[in-house]
Order: structure tokens, then C-alpha cells, then sequence
């Protein structure tokens, strides 16, 4: 992965792979991360535009050697089914059994929990090699670091529980500082597709509560919604106006993205989480930081654990209250710690 001063996002060739036999991502002009993300969003428009100018919702007058469920991979473009490539591009697998590398079907989680941005003593339960887990996180470390524009990823996949959940990435490798949340970058997962499953586990009771899926028909349940907002601060620290996807309440003026949550959580309860840029500020004078592993000591111990494993900082609330979340395949847990704990 890493050859003297050159990294994995020297060459976007290999995250391109919809490109025909003999392109290269600088022969179609991409060579840095702005350039990959302008020209995927042009792939996944031209084969839309290709689908609906040739598809007319039948199969008659198509032969099988036409149709491309019947091969499947990215080169398997007739004329009739143009679009192909993308349908190939939204698959975690190719035809010839090989991981896909797409965005689309990907994930941050193994086995419900980022072990792979966990420290390497004691979090080889989920995703055991931990050389392989150093060289994953320095490649998202140099992708954040070549592309400075960009501070936030928001994604689904895997189930995160009834909560948005934070990954913290210290794009510089450096300890945080007062000052520090311009050198950071955040992924959140935000797939909340079994939050009527996620069950509070009460640290001193050793109990699990849930109000389970009630009347719903679906891993949702009846009480959970969770809703992520994008923010700028300001060179003040200031929170600025939201993002709207319409882009009317976007700000003009200087500043960092910021992000935080609001919703319902499963048990019922409303919350609003801190700014993330927050929970970093202060990290020298609290015990948790939000978006690592905890290792405050305040959250339940593994061997305490309905998992028996550790627990990941999720989010900060106003009144001083520590989210804390674990996973093991498609079961989640929550652990609240109040503000009288820190």
C-alpha cells in the first residue's frame, strides 16, 4: 500500500472500476479526490440518462445475452443495457466473486463495531488483524489528508443501533489540543435500520431495557428517529446556519464543517447532541472522547458487558450526558452516563 512518498491515492485507477480496458483514472483526467467525486457523480448521471432513454419496463425482444443479470460485471454493456456498469457498481461483489470496491455497498463497522479504529491491544475480537487495522485507518488518515476540503463523510451500512454514530479521524496524527477540531475529520454512520432491537444496558443494575419494536413492522420500531446536521463554525467557534439540501441556508463566510445530532432514541427519550467540534475542544478536562473507544473508565467494563467487549463513545448530549454503544452482529446497546459521573 505505501511505496517511499507515495500513497494508496496516488493512482484513483482501482476506485474507478467501471473504467474500460486501458483507462486510467489520469487518462479521463482524475488525479485528485475532487476529480474522483466529480467524475462518479457523472457515471452514476450518464447511466440514469442511459437507462431511462433505452428502458421501457419489459424484457420483450431482449435476448438473455442482452440482459445483465445474466453475466453481471462492469463490462457487460450492450447497447440495450447501457447502464450496467452502475448496477454492477451498487454490488458489494462481482461476478467473479471479488469485493467490489465501491462506495455504495461498503462499511465502516465489522461485526457491528469500527474495530478497525480501535486501538490494537485487547480489539482483535471483530476484525483480528491488527497490522492490516493500522495500514486501514493511515490510508482514511491520507485520504482526509489530501483533500482538505473535505472534514465530514456521512454514510449508512452497517446498522448503527437508534443513533447516528461518530468515528473520529486525526488527520495530522497529532494529540488534540484546545484548538485542535480544524485538524480533525468525522465519519458517521448513520443506519439506524434495527433500532426497535437496541436494548439500554444499566451499568450498576447489569440490566438491559427496551421497549423492542412495538406495533412496528419493521427493525425500526415505534420511538427512534434520528436526524444529522451539517453546520459551519465560524472562525469564532460559533455555530453557524444548518445546510439544507436546497443550499438556501448555506453560509457565505469562513469556517469548519460541523456536525451534531437530534432525534428520538428508542427508549423514548429526546436528545440533541453536542457539536462534535465540542466534544474535541475540552477533551483534555472530560474523560470521554467522543468518536474513540472509551477508555474513561466511568462506562461499563467488558467483562461486564452484555457483549463482553468494549464500548464506543457515541455522542456528548447538552446536559453533559456520554452516549456510549456496543454491537455484536445485528444486536445493539446503548449505555447512558450521566454528567454527575465525570
Amino acid at each position: 500500500m505505501h511505496n517511499g512518498s507515495t500513497n494508496v491515492w496516488d493512482d484513483f485507477t482501482k476506485f474507478m472500476p467501471w473504467l474500460s480496458d486501458g483507462e486510467t483514472a489520469q487518462s479521463v483526467g482524475v488525479t485528485n479526490t475532487s476529480e474522483w467525486l466529480e467524475e462518479l457523480n457523472q457515471f452514476a448521471r450518464t447511466s440514469v440518462k442511459a437507462w431511462k432513454q433505452n428502458f421501457d419496463g419489459s424484457t420483450s425482444g431482449n435476448s438473455s445475452a442482452s440482459l445483465w443479470c445474466t453475466k453481471g460485471g462492469y463490462y457487460h454493456n450492450s447497447a440495450k443495457c447501457a447502464w450496467g456498469a452502475f448496477m454492477q457498481y451498487g454490488m458489494g461483489w462481482t461476478s467473479d466473486g471479488n469485493q467490489n470496491p465501491t462506495i455504495v455497498y461498503n462499511r465502516w463497522s465489522n461485526n457491528g463495531m469500527p474495530f478497525r479504529f480501535m486501538p490494537p491491544v485487547g480489539t482483535d475480537k471483530g476484525d483480528g488483524d491488527q497490522e492490516e487495522n493500522a495500514l486501514y485507518v493511515e490510508m482514511v488518515r491520507e485520504f482526509f489528508q489530501q483533500s482538505p476540503g473535505l472534514r465530514v463523510v456521512c454514510t449508512g451500512h452497517q446498522p448503527q443501533g437508534d443513533m447516528a454514530n461518530s468515528i473520529c479521524v486525526e488527520v495530522d496524527n497529532n494529540e488534540i489540543s484546545a484548538d485542535h477540531h480544524q485538524q480533525l475529520a468525522w465519519i458517521v454512520p448513520a443506519d439506524t435500520s434495527y433500532s426497535g432491537d437496541v436494548r439500554f444496558w444499566d451499568k450498576e443494575k447489569r440490566t438491559n431495557t427496551s421497549l423492542g419494536r412495538e406495533d412496528s413492522k419493521s427493525g425500526r420500531g415505534m420511538r427512534a428517529v434520528c436526524e444529522v446536521i451539517l453546520s459551519w463554525v465560524n472562525e469564532n467557534g460559533k455555530d453557524g446556519r444548518s445546510i439544507s439540501s436546497g443550499g438556501s441556508e448555506r453560509t457565505t463566510g469562513r469556517g469548519n464543517p460541523n456536525v451534531y445530532y437530534h432525534g428520538t432514541l428508542s427508549d423514548g427519550t429526546t436528545y440533541e447532541t453536542l457539536p462534535l467540534s465540542m466534544t474535541t475542544r475540552c477533551a483534555k478536562e472530560v474523560s470521554f472522547h467522543v468518536g474513540k473507544i472509551d477508555q474513561s473508565g466511568l462506562g461499563p467494563s467488558s467483562e461486564d458487558s452484555p457483549q463482553n467487549g468494549p464500548w464506543w463513545t457515541r455522542a456528548m448530549l447538552h446536559d453533559g450526558t456520554t452516549i456510549l454503544c456496543a454491537g455484536h452482529e445485528f444486536k445493539f446497546w446503548n449505555c447512558k452516563v450521566p454528567s454527575l459521573q465525570h
